[in-house]
């Protein structure tokens, strides 16, 4: 998708006043170049389900207990919700004695993870979603620059084991973006170099309206055009 970025812009801005025509040339351009614009949500729901069930699993598994053992610098998987209650301000404040409620070590620990978080999810966005002029792309990027934040405070209130797979499928798609653009740099030069006027010319797309009108037997300027008669052959006359 990102490789057809300039010339589904130059496409846009030839025919901006014939939305019509607009929906037909991106819909023939996805069909010239063999692209379903909805294959790109299939990564994004298919991970849904597969996060509720890791939720749930972790969920399940700290609440019996069985997942004590150190992780990293993470004093435990199922930490730190799980060993006071659910919620931020039952591990993290109020301060017992200047002190959270769980000690300055081990908050200290699992603090730690969402910084690590928040920081993963910015850049791989980034990444990912290349500027654009378009203003509506642009209030969506606005948008979206806080769902990190999101990210990472919700992650203060669930297990530790859950924002380890955050971040390890930040990582890992990071990677993958990366080492694709590595290997096809027409998407790296895509994302950064704006769109040139002859990306996509109007010709290559749809035919001219003389030579429509030409086709139809007029020119641009209402007079018919020329036809030139078969020539009929001369019977001879027989004796």
């Amino acid at each position: 998708m990102q490789a057809l970025s300039p010339r589904l812009k130059k496409i846009q801005a030839d025919y901006k006043d014939n939305p019509a025509v607009l929906n037909q040339m991106t819909a023939q351009l996805y069909k010239d170049e063999q692209i379903n614009p909805l294959a790109g949500c299939l990564p994004v729901l298919a991970q849904i389900p597969v996060w509720i069930a890791l939720y749930r699993s972790v969920l399940n598994l700290a609440s019996d207990d069985l997942l004590k053992e150190s992780f990293l610098w993470l004093p435990s998987l199922q930490g730190p919700v799980s060993k006071t209650g659910q919620g931020l301000n039952t591990w993290l404040y109020p301060l017992v004695n200047g002190a959270p409620p769980i000690g300055w070590h081990d908050a200290l620990c699992y603090l730690i993870l969402p910084v690590i978080l928040v920081a993963s999810q910015f850049y791989s966005q980034k990444l990912i979603q290349p500027p654009s002029d378009d203003p509506q792309q642009q209030q969506t990027a606005k948008i979206l620059k806080f769902m990190p934040l999101l990210i990472g405070w919700f992650s203060l209130n669930v297990p530790s084991g859950l924002g380890v797979y955050w971040v390890t499928n930040n990582l890992l798609s990071t990677a993958q973006t990366v080492y694709i653009r590595s290997q096809l740099p027409e998407l790296a030069k895509a994302a950064i170099t704006p769109v040139p006027s002859e990306t996509v010319a109007s010709s290559d797309v749809l035919p001219s309206s003389s030579t429509l009108d030409e086709a139809d037997g007029f020119r641009s300027n209402g007079a018919p055009t020329k036809t030139t008669k078969p020539k009929s052959k001369k019977r001879r006359k027989r004796r």
